[in-house]
């Protein structure tokens, strides 16, 4: 699977959608995908715990995570993903829009929460901002020395050789310069 979704996701930020209502999982996906993301979906969190354990999580930029699912509910799915020590941050869907439901979801590592309905465009947003705070935004290129990264290609070049680099090296490099 891992392989696969290398190909996917070559070039391209890794969104992981989380959420039961079809609908709502077919508009993101087109959204993303037009954003030029690459998109992996689940049903519930269940299924969006295994997609982000198995191979994914060193792909998977930024998760999309319903709070209200069946199997295992947003929530719970984030309570996991935050005691595996997993990073990857995690914005929550909700149409529970009170104070006490958003604090919830923050006090098991949200790093942000939006209610039903939203604009695509207010989502995007929260995304980008959400990318730029852990150092996964589309950067620029950067020539230091003989060390040139090309950000559109996401490849490094030292002293004019092209050095082969996991996904976490490279981000990590780009979180460094």
């Amino acid at each position: 699977m891992m392989t696969e979704v290398m190909v996917l996701i070559e070039n391209k930020r890794c969104i992981l959608i989380a959420d039961d209502e079809p609908k709502m999982v077919r508009a993101l996906r087109d959204f993303f995908c037009a954003s030029g993301f690459c998109v992996l979906e689940a049903k519930d969190g269940k299924e969006a715990l295994v997609l982000l354990f198995c191979d994914n999580v060193d792909v998977i930029d930024t998760i999309l995570l319903d709070v209200m699912m069946p199997r295992m509910d947003g929530l719970t799915a984030l309570k996991r993903i935050r005691e595996s020590v997993s990073l990857t941050p995690v914005i929550l869907l909700t149409a529970k829009g009170e104070e006490y439901d958003q604090l919830a979801g923050f006090s098991v590592g949200a790093d942000d929460y939006i209610t039903k309905p939203f604009s695509l465009s207010l989502l995007m947003a929260r995304v980008e901002a959400v990318l730029r705070r852990f150092g996964k935004d589309m950067q620029k290129d950067t020539v230091a020395g003989k060390l040139d990264v090309n950000a559109a290609a996401r490849t490094v070049f030292l002293s004019g050789r092209k050095l082969e680099m996991t996904r976490r090296e490279y981000d990590l490099l780009c979180y460094l310069r």
